[in-house]
């Protein structure tokens, strides 16, 4: 908007000001007259029908000795005469009209209990309604005899005396108001362009340096005064000149000052140009080498969120959480999440680095993660955050436990094949005697049941030998095509009897689809039906006594799964590791050789067994066996 236009916006709304201020005191002025003149005219009209009522009550009392018809049609015909008279009645004390200016309704009861004054006040009206074209008026009039009142005269009549005075009055004061209001409009027109002539100047000057034409402000105006302004306008105009004159000198100044900062932003922006791109080659070269690295890596604030993370990060925490920018490393492994936000805590309020090592449940096995928290540093060697790194150390620890037991295995063959050797010609010399022996005795004799003794438990003894010669001289078995899940079925048939016997219930999920494999039969049903008898021993004093076996895919290696899934109390984590080893055992009798050999059975078929133990309790055997073509590529 223009200079101009603002200060005529200006001048026309102190007109329109002037012009309201004088049109609210006329209207007011006209309301004040309108309302008494009117109220005193209503009130003689009023008056002046009260007065012909009581005229009629006082000429209607002779007529009531009579009992003629009509003897009240004088009355009210002076009535209709004197007044617009819309209906009116003599009535006695009773209500029975005697007299109406209809006369069907002479005679008719018409109850006016409760009336005795002289007179109605007639109803207060609005005052749009004081131009209607009549007005209603009701009186009722006692007619007395003495002091006795005997009957009433009842009037309703009309009146447009007070809507043509309120008309009257009305179109005077518009005139004069339109008379005043053209006065008053011109007067204040002269007045306010006198005042605004001098701002307008102002305004315009003030426009030019609003839109930043500081060249183009016109001083000259403002020099002098002019005549007849007044001093506030003459104060106004030369503060602005000095302002403008001001504002001239410092943006020369600001000219010059901005050349030179010009200069020096360029030099300074050469100079990030240079910084920033050797952070940005850093930055790449880093992110490289944390992307390259096989251990995941990740950055969090001081509160434990995330900021960053390498990929290694995803593979390591596969199918136990999806590390993501925002989430806390608490999140990293939900099992151990309290535990995570704890030691992340100490480690920002204590400064120093802290390895702890966490088990995460993954479909049914047990993942073991190594991680380290180093805080990093920043002003006044304050931890600002943190480096996270975490590693998955299942398979680590599971060879680590493997050659363990490979060890153990070793060295107990070697000692099983020393053994054997010693003892092997005696048990058997032993063995063939003691035969010879319960077959000679009789049966009634006193030593043929300490024969039979010697027999039995040299036989143990034998078999103990022969488990012994498994271990020095393994069996590499007659490998043939053979179907899992028949195995595992025919497995289970052995066995059924005896696990029913010890109340545990069979759930058998193997299925009948047809799962190819290349085994030894003999060798992985002896695996099947020792971890079949081993549950039922294992939930001996259990209330629920429950085996589940189940056959599906599986992938590492590429193949079959064959699990056994009891309701047993499960196995403690401190003796997982040792539960494979030669000669350990949880039972109270036993060799404990049993998992021990089914391990070295499941390895010569190039395939893996593994225990895991649920919170909600129970052990589960997993047998991960390849198959025909993965177990050919196993042995090249």
């Amino acid at each position: 908007m223009k200079g101009g236009s603002i200060v005529g916006s200006l001048a026309g709304r102190l007109v329109v000001i002037v012009c309201a201020i004088i049109s609210v005191i006329l209207f007011g002025q006209a309301v004040v007259g309108l309302s008494g003149e009117v109220t005193e005219l209503d009130a003689r009209v009023a008056t002046r029908g009260t007065l012909l009522a009581q005229a009629a009550a006082n000429a209607a009392e002779p007529a009531f000795e009579r009992d003629a018809s009509g003897r009240f049609d004088t009355v009210i015909s002076q009535l209709q005469r004197s007044l617009d008279v819309v209906e009116a009645s003599i009535v006695d004390r009773d209500g029975r009209i005697l007299g109406h200016s209809d006369p069907a309704l002479v005679g008719r009861v018409d109850p006016i209990a409760g009336v005795s004054s002289f007179g109605m006040q007639a109803p207060l009206r609005g005052l749009m309604h004081l131009f209607d074209e009549s007005a209603d008026y009701r009186v009722i009039a006692p007619v007395q005899r003495g002091d006795h009142l005997i009957g009433f005269v009842r009037l309703h009549y009309r009146s447009s005396e007070v809507s043509e005075r309120a008309v009257f009055i009305v179109g005077a004061t518009g005139g004069w108001a339109m008379l005043w209001l053209l006065i008053g409009g011109t007067a204040a027109t002269l007045y306010v362009r006198h005042i605004t002539r001098p701002l307008m100047r102002l305004t315009e000057a003030a426009q030019a340096l609003t839109d930043e034409r500081l060249d183009a402000v016109d001083l000259s105006g403002m020099e002098r005064s002019e005549a007849g302004a007044a001093d506030e306008l003459v104060t106004l105009q030369r503060a602005f000149r000095h302002l403008v004159m001001g504002l001239r000198a410092e943006r020369a100044e600001n000219a010059t000052l901005l050349d030179q900062l010009q200069s020096l932003n360029m030099h300074l922006q050469d100079r990030v140009d240079e910084v920033t791109a050797d952070l940005r080659g850093a930055h790449d070269h880093l992110a490289a080498v944390v992307g390259a690295l096989e251990e995941g890596v990740l950055s969090c604030t001081v509160d434990g969120e995330i900021v960053q993370v390498n990929d290694a990060v995803s593979r390591h925490l596969e199918g136990i959480s999806r590390p993501q920018h925002g989430l806390h490393i608490g999140e990293l492994v939900p099992s151990v999440e309290a535990r995570l936000r704890q030691s992340f805590a100490e480690v920002m309020e204590h400064g120093r680095a802290m390895s702890l090592e966490v088990e995460a449940p993954v479909a049914g096995r047990t993942r073991i993660l190594a991680l380290r928290i180093v805080p990093m540093r920043g002003q006044r060697r304050v931890p600002n955050g943190g480096v996270v790194t975490v590693r998955d150390e299942t398979e680590a620890r599971m060879l680590e436990g493997q050659l363990r037991r490979q060890d153990r295995l070793v060295s107990l063959g070697t000692l099983a094949a020393g053994l054997a050797h010693e003892l092997g010609n005696h048990m058997h010399i032993i063995q063939g005697f003691a035969n010879v022996l319960v077959k000679r005795l009789p049966t009634d004799s006193e030593f043929h049941e300490d024969a039979q003794a010697i027999h039995e438990e040299n036989r143990r003894a034998v078999q103990l030998l022969r488990r012994f010669l498994q271990f020095a001289r393994p069996d590499e078995g007659n490998f043939v095509d053979a179907d899992l899940a028949a195995l595992a079925r025919e497995a289970l048939s052995f066995c059924r009897v005896e696990l029913k016997a010890a109340g545990v219930t069979v759930e058998d999920r193997i299925g009948d689809a047809p799962r190819p494999i290349v085994c030894d039969p003999h060798l992985l049903q002896q695996v099947f039906i020792n971890l079949s008898l081993n549950a039922g021993d294992a939930m001996r004093e259990q209330p629920e006594r429950r085996l589940v076996v189940t056959l599906t895919e599986a992938q590492d290696p590429p193949g079959w799964a064959l699990v056994f899934t009891d309701s047993g109390p499960g196995v403690p984590p401190e003796l997982r590791d040792r539960i494979f080893d030669p000669f350990f055992t949880t039972k109270s009798t036993g060799t404990g050789l049993g998992l021990a050999i089914a391990s070295r059975i499941i390895t010569a078929h190039r395939g893996r067994l593994t225990l895991s133990s649920p919170p909600s309790g129970g052990a589960v055997f997993t047998i991960a066996l390849p198959r025909p073509e993965a177990f050919g590529e196993t042995t090249a």
